[in-house]
């Protein structure tokens, strides 16, 4: 099974397994996992316990051969207070920089978003929209969400 989760609450759900006193479950939880997939680690920086508890974590899973992806908005060796035994162990792995997409592909990501909400955004607005927000897939997904919030509006008030 597959466990994508944000670190942020990784480290809610074990603060919470301290206080209910359930740490075994929680361990138990993201332990027998076979994909691990764990979105901001940055946020592990300056968190003492929590990277220990992750450090554990990370080893049991490693050694079952499990599968664990790490996302972080800087290259590990960039991260501050962390911990450099685990710093060793994230850099173990397939270090990859994606980079915000192309023009091209925005447009795409736009184009396939605007019809899984099931709306038709003309081809001007959608390659508007990819050239001014380019650095960021989730800003660009919100303004579609607004236009889209707009149109049905604007729709909505012209069947009045």
């Amino acid at each position: 099974c597959a466990l994508p989760i944000s670190c942020e609450r990784f480290t809610n759900e074990f603060i919470r397994a301290i206080q209910e006193n359930t740490l075994t479950k929680f361990r138990s939880r993201y332990r027998s996992v076979d994909y691990l997939l764990i979105d901001d680690v940055q946020f592990l920086a300056g968190k003492e316990r929590i990277q220990e508890e992750f450090f554990h974590t990370f080893n049991e899973l490693f050694e079952a051969q499990r599968q664990i992806l790490l996302t972080s908005d800087r290259p590990a060796g960039e991260i501050d207070k962390i911990e450099s035994r685990l710093l060793s162990r994230f850099q173990w792995g397939l270090v990859s920089d994606i980079q915000a997409p192309d023009w091209e592909t925005r447009v795409a990501i736009l184009s396939r978003k605007s019809q899984a909400m099931g709306i038709s955004i003309e081809a001007e607005i959608l390659e508007f929209l990819a050239k001014n927000i380019s650095r960021n897939v989730r800003r660009m997904e919100g303004a579609l969400t607004r236009v889209a919030g707009y149109v049905g509006l604007t729709r909505k008030i012209k069947d009045l």
